[in-house]
């Protein structure tokens, strides 16, 4: 499953609404009706390389926007959108995201001819002035006080001249991110997600809306980050061990019983793990972590929505359980992204 992670803010929800609905309206007015729905899931703003402002992933049929763009203008905005859109249409009719004949015959019904590319060209110079102003904000702070009052002369000057609105540091935002989807999740994903949750700090919610039904994730891009790598990886490294046992003893380890059974072992196994290898402060962090997410979530995404966390009884064969405990007391993972704290992703 491919997954993108993805910013939700109040401005996001909004500048992802009105591209949706201009977009919409565009379409009908040339094609006769409305095709968003046919050929994109969803506008989404999302942490994209430097080089890049927009992605149309063939996979998941989303429009990914660079999450830094959202203190351009709308229009700059709209342009990287319908760009992505064309790629959309493309895709649709032929499999193709190449930029040909027909791409080009797209755009220009779009609207987006020479737009899009004026629109890069803006993107990028705005990029440059705003790195401008913030250094120039930095000097700010200098102890020599007629060069701190230029500076921010100079940065308010600039900011005015272009039009750059300032981010607003105190706009409330969160990350999110799918590990899951389907309306029944298997009780192994439901394993893992908690396993991710105890060693990411991420909030993990089943959510059941008109557009999605799954496991999502939630809390800072970085921790979001590790959660999505450790889902996967965790499921490869454990799915690869049960594999093992299963060829050695298959009537012992058959069914979803024997998943279950070793899934819940190995959890058993990372959580005493959790708790013996880092101090106290290490494991409050990451229940802080977790809440803070959850209350972060519920507030900005969940606002009319009753969460409950149900627990079921679960049947486990103790001979697999304690297999799982075996192999969750020993499993590596390797560090596979970078983490600016230094927190380990298993504790050894």
């Amino acid at each position: 499953m491919e997954r993108s992670i993805r910013l939700y803010s109040e401005s996001a929800a909004r500048m992802s609404k009105y591209l949706k609905l201009t977009i919409s309206l565009r379409l009908k007015s040339i094609y006769g009706r409305d095709l968003f729905d046919l050929v994109c899931s969803d506008i989404i703003f999302s942490p994209l390389p430097e080089d890049k402002l927009g992605l149309f992933n063939t996979s998941s049929r989303l429009i990914l926007i660079a999450e830094r763009l959202l203190g351009n203008g709308e229009e700059t905005i709209l342009s990287i959108a319908l760009h992505e859109t064309a790629h959309a249409i493309c895709y649709y009719r032929s499999g193709s995201t190449e930029h040909d004949s027909t791409f080009r015959e797209v755009c220009r019904s779009l609207g987006i001819g020479e737009g899009f590319e004026k629109a890069r060209i803006d993107i990028r110079k705005q990029e440059g002035i705003i790195q401008k102003i913030r250094k120039l904000e930095a000097l700010s702070s200098s102890p020599f006080e007629a060069e701190a009052q230029a500076a921010m002369a100079k940065a308010r000057e600039l900011a005015i001249k272009y039009h750059i609105e300032r981010e607003k540091n105190d706009e409330e935002r969160i990350w999110e991110a799918d590990l899951a989807t389907g309306r029944r999740i298997s009780r192994k994903h439901k394993i893992l997600a908690s396993m991710v949750s105890l060693l990411s700090g991420v909030y993990v919610v089943t959510v059941h809306l008109d557009s999605f039904d799954g496991l999502r994730c939630y809390g800072q891009k970085g921790d979001v980050e590790i959660a999505v790598y450790l889902f996967d990886t965790l499921e490869r490294t454990i799915d690869r061990k049960l594999a093992e046992e299963r060829s050695r003893d298959s009537r012992l380890y058959q069914g979803q019983l024997g998943t279950t059974s070793f899934y819940m072992g190995v959890l058993s196994s990372l959580n005493e793990r959790f708790r013996t290898s880092g101090s106290d402060e290490d494991t409050k962090a990451i229940i802080r972590m977790r809440g803070d997410s959850g209350r972060l979530a519920r507030r900005l995404v969940f606002t009319n929505a009753r969460l409950s966390g149900r627990r079921s009884m679960v049947r486990q064969n103790e001979a697999v359980y304690q297999s799982g405990r075996s192999f969750g007391s020993r499993m590596e993972i390797r560090k596979g992204v970078k983490r600016d704290d230094g927190r380990l992703l298993l504790p050894r």
